[in-house]
């Protein structure tokens, strides 16, 4: 596919919908009539073996790319929603100027992964709408009758424009940006965690423990020092784990059905929301052969290593398990040169362990609010990965609402109420909040992170310049950010719902869950991540 800075994309399943028999097959006369721009590109989907003669030349002349597909309906969904992701990688969508995005499908459905999906790019500040032949009560996403959008008949009463609207860094203020990483980028690169995606295509849960180490045997030969993480996908209900190993951050079972593509959309996703969750480079690995179902594997590689990741290997059939180290070394690429000045660099980042205080304006509660927990371990774990090594780590959390006040939290955390009101007396607090502690810190290199949404005060910028000119260390960061960095969660809805963390005795314990009704469930492995 084209992926060239269009402002709008269609994605449209024309196996499901062709356009109704007489009418002009325009897709763009329907788009103006939804109020679209016209600077939009759209992509058809059809079966390979169904392609009529002269279809794509029709279609062609109005401006749409038709792409045949083999394999039936489950491929033509697998290639939709990968290539709406790629997509979305190539053109991202930001506060201040969102990209509108069509799907044309009668196969998005419920609590499926086409819809959550979907749901997270709407997250992301893309304005979805989905042209369907039915309803969907789950989601908040635009929805409108599929036969009526290919008609161009926009129903008035009920159809409605995304919220995401175009806004200016003069009115709203810069949006916050990614933490900066205090390690030299060859040390990050020596000790970047290599993430090891793998396709269980047997029940032999013996071989996790001697897959992780064969796999790190193989590759410090070749040069690697970052640990190595097994992120496992089965759909194999008999697949089962005697012990929980360290290394295994993630397993994901999946129902088994009849969508032979189902574990490898997974997988796709999951590297893909991992890698625009990151603003810097990982290491990947994928230990699966290379079945039809892997077909989309080259793009997605591409897609991967347009962002700077290092693909150490992809699919191959040459893969066999149990694993050769040596076999195993012969397939990987060679390893990353390092700089001879890292151990002055080293050095030199002895500020990185300084006090550290997060100054968080809650826009929007938990609805659990005892997770309030688990979204701060998920920013000190951010912080972490970014260089910041800090022993004290403080929060200072504001709500709206005096009973969050009483939330249990765990060590180092303070609720504190910031009741409703203007925008001026808000950030009042926010700065005396900040020059309290800079006072009672009063270190060098000490930080000051503020999480809010965008913001413009001339006082809290003067405030700012004035920190960092005596030393301190101010950040901002989003708390999307925060949550989802270095991670394979698509968003942070799931943080919010109660769903996106791990829900065992032990993890629900440590974050102060344990007692909520219904909170545990019976396989504290399934589709969550440390």
């Amino acid at each position: 596919m084209n992926y060239d800075n269009p402002k709008a994309c269609v994605f449209w399943d024309l196996e499901d919908f062709p356009f109704p028999s007489g009418q002009d097959q325009d897709m763009r006369n329907s788009l103006v009539a939804f109020n679209f721009r016209n600077d939009v590109s759209i992509t058809a989907y059809v079966d390979e073996e169904k392609v009529a003669d002269g279809l794509v030349d029709v279609y062609q002349n109005f401006g749409i790319t038709i792409l045949p597909v083999q394999g039936g309906k489950y491929a033509r969904v697998h290639n939709i929603l990968i290539d709406i992701v790629l997509w979305a990688m190539a053109n991202p969508a930001t506060y201040f100027k969102p990209l509108d995005l069509v799907v044309i499908s009668a196969n998005i459905k419920e609590d499926s992964d086409f819809l959550r999906a979907l749901e997270a790019l709407g997250d992301r500040y893309y304005n979805i709408i989905l042209a369907l032949p039915h309803e969907l009560p789950s989601t908040n996403l635009p929805i409108v009758n599929s036969e009526r959008f290919l008609l161009g008949i926009p129903d008035r009463g009920t159809f409605q424009r995304p919220l995401h609207e175009e806004k200016s860094i003069e009115e709203t203020g810069p949006f916050p940006k990614g933490i900066p990483r205090l390690d030299p980028e060859d040390i990050y690169w020596a000790r970047s965690e290599i993430l090891v995606f793998w396709n269980v295509e047997d029940p032999i849960s013996s071989t996790i423990c001697d897959l992780s180490m064969d796999i790190d045997c193989g590759l410090r030969t070749k040069g690697y020092r970052g640990s190595v993480s097994l992120m496992a996908y089965t759909d194999n209900k008999e697949f089962t784990i005697r012990h929980q190993p360290y290394r295994l951050k993630k397993l994901t079972v999946l129902t088994k059905g009849d969508d032979g593509y189902a574990k490898a959309t997974r997988m796709f996703l999951d590297m893909l929301f991992l890698v625009m969750n990151k603003d810097e480079p990982t290491h990947f690995i994928m230990i699966s052969r290379t079945p039809k179902y892997m077909s989309k594997w080259a793009n997605v590689n591409q897609a991967l290593e347009a962002r700077g990741s290092d693909v150490i290997l992809g699919p191959s059939d040459a893969i066999q398990l149990p694993l050769s180290v040596d076999g195993f070394i012969r397939l990987c690429k060679d390893g990353p040169r390092y700089s001879p000045r890292v151990k002055e660099a080293l050095e030199l980042q002895e500020f990185s362990s300084k006090e550290l205080c997060i100054f968080w304006v809650i826009e929007k509660f938990p609805s659990y609010p005892m997770s309030i927990n688990f979204i701060f371990q998920s920013m000190e774990v951010t912080l972490v990965k970014k260089g910041y090594h800090s022993r004290h780590v403080s929060m200072i959390a504001y709500v709206n609402d005096e009973k969050l006040t009483k939330v249990d939290t765990v060590a180092g955390m303070t609720i504190t109420l910031l009741p409703e009101g203007n925008k001026s007396t808000k950030v009042t607090r926010l700065l005396a909040d900040m020059l309290l502690f800079a006072k009672r810190s009063s270190r060098y290199g000490t930080s000051l992170l503020v999480i809010s949404e965008p913001f413009k005060d001339a006082r809290f910028e003067r405030v700012a310049k004035s920190l960092k000119g005596i030393g301190f260390n101010l950040l901002s960061a989003h708390l999307d950010y925060m949550v989802t960095f270095g991670t394979t969660l698509w968003s942070t809805r799931s943080i919010f719902d109660g769903t996106g963390y791990c829900q065992c005795d032990m993890c629900l314990a440590n974050i102060g869950m344990d007692e909520i009704p219904g909170s545990r469930i019976e396989h504290s492995w399934i589709g969550f991540e440390n």
